[in-house]
């Protein structure tokens, strides 16, 4: 039943996404919301798809361990993934991250 506040009735709305997946998406977007992680992600991108952790030292004037701080984010939030390829780490983009937001835009479009 709508709740009247004086002038207007006011419909009860409920919103199309579920708690899980408003948290889902805030992670995401919160992350690929700072300039130098969205940076890094088209790099990954641009660069094949893949690329190795000490190659964003070429692209950011920061230390390693504030790069290593953003992509951090970036593997929190399901954005990337990072693997071992010896002494190095290799950073790749996470497909099914960019299917929800794909979904996301989709639902508000």
């Amino acid at each position: 039943m709508p709740a009247t506040t004086g002038r207007c009735t006011v419909p009860k709305i409920r919103g199309t996404l579920s708690d899980s997946e408003f948290d889902l998406y805030l992670n995401m977007l919160k992350a690929l919301g700072h300039p130098v992680r969205l940076k890094m992600v088209d790099l990954i991108q641009a660069g094949g798809g893949e690329i190795c952790v000490c190659e964003f030292e070429n692209y950011f004037n920061l230390s390693q361990p504030t790069i290593s701080h953003h992509l951090k984010i970036l593997r929190d939030a399901g954005i990337i993934r990072s693997r071992q390829d010896g002494s190095w780490v290799r950073h790749s983009i996470e497909p099914v991250a960019f299917a929800h937001l794909r979904d996301l835009i989709a639902t508000f479009g």
